[in-house]
C-alpha cells in the first residue's frame, strides 16, 4: 500500500496546481474581456485616449498572465488596432494588427476566420497609410478565407466585398469594383434590408464607381436612394445626409441639371 502513497499524493498535488492554473487563467481572461468592453464603450463617449489606454492594459495583461502566443492576447491587440486607429496612429495600429496576425496564424490557423479578421484590419491600416498596393492581397486573402468558411452567399461576406470593391476603385479599377460592389449590397440588403443606413454607404460607394465610369445616370439613381434612406433612418438634419445631398448635386451639376 505504500507503494500508491507517493503517486497519489504526486496527483493530487498535480491535480490541485492545474485548478488553480485553470482559475488564474479563467480570472485573466475575465478581467481582460472586462478591460475591452471598456474599450469598445468608451469611444461612445468621445474617449479615445482612455479607450487606447485600456486596451493597452488588457494587453499588457494578456502578455503576462496568458502568454505571446495566446488568442484572447491576439483579441486584445485587435481592440488597441482599432483604438490606435481611432486616434489616428494607422503605424501603431499596423504593428498591433501584424502581431494578432502572427498569433492567429499559428494558434487559430491560417485559413481560420481570426486570421481573416486580422488580415482585414491589417489592410485597413496599410489603406490608411497609404499602401494600398499593401492592402490589397491582404483584402483578398481575407475575402477567400470568408468565401470558404462561409460560402459564397452568407451575408457576413459584404464587408469583406466592399473593402476589396472599395479598394479596386481607390485604384482606378472601377470595372473590377463594381461586381464586388454589387455583391456586397445584395448581401447587405439580404441580411440588413434595403432601407439600413448601411446599405446607403454601398449605394454611395457604387455611385463612385459609375461616376469613375461617366455613368452619370447611374450614379444619380444611387445617390438618390442613398440620400432617401438616409433622410428617413438618419434625418435630415444628419451629416450623412448632407454628403449626400452634395454627392447628388455633383452628379446634377455634371449633367447640366442647375
Amino acid at each position: 500500500m505504500r507503494a500508491w502513497l507517493v503517486p497519489l499524493a504526486c496527483l493530487a498535488f498535480a491535480t490541485a496546481w492545474a485548478q488553480d492554473g485553470a482559475s488564474s487563467r479563467e480570472q485573466a481572461v475575465a478581467r481582460a474581456h472586462a478591460l475591452l468592453d471598456e474599450v469598445g464603450a468608451l469611444p461612445d463617449r468621445g474617449d479615445y485616449a482612455t479607450s487606447r489606454a485600456r486596451a493597452q492594459e488588457a494587453v499588457t495583461l494578456a502578455e503576462e498572465k496568458l502568454g505571446p502566443k495566446d488568442a484572447v492576447l491576439s483579441e486584445c491587440l485587435g481592440w488597441l488596432g482599432a483604438s490606435l486607429e481611432a486616434l489616428g496612429d494607422y503605424r501603431g495600429a499596423k504593428v498591433a494588427y501584424e502581431r494578432a496576425l502572427g498569433i492567429d496564424e499559428e494558434v487559430s490557423g491560417p485559413e481560420s476566420m481570426e486570421t481573416a479578421s486580422s488580415l482585414n484590419n491589417l489592410g485597413n491600416a496599410l489603406r490608411a497609410l497609404g499602401d494600398l498596393e499593401g492592402a490589397k492581397p491582404l483584402y483578398e486573402r481575407s475575402l477567400a478565407i470568408r468565401e470558404a468558411v462561409l460560402g459564397a452567399e452568407d451575408e457576413r461576406l459584404a464587408t469583406a466585398l466592399n473593402n476589396l470593391g472599395s479598394l479596386l476603385w481607390q485604384m482606378g479599377d472601377g470595372e473590377a469594383a463594381r461586381p464586388r460592389m454589387e455583391r456586397a449590397l445584395a448581401l447587405m440588403e439580404k441580411s440588413l434590408g434595403p432601407d439600413h443606413p448601411h446599405v446607403a454607404v454601398l449605394l454611395s460607394n457604387l455611385a463612385r464607381v459609375a461616376l469613375q465610369a461617366s455613368r452619370l445616370q447611374d450614379a444619380k439613381a444611387l445617390f438618390e436612394r442613398a440620400l432617401s434612406i438616409r433622410e428617413k433612418s438618419l434625418g435630415p438634419e444628419h451629416p450623412e445626409t448632407a454628403g449626400s445631398l452634395r454627392d447628388l448635386g455633383w452628379v446634377l451639376l455634371d449633367l447640366g441639371d442647375l
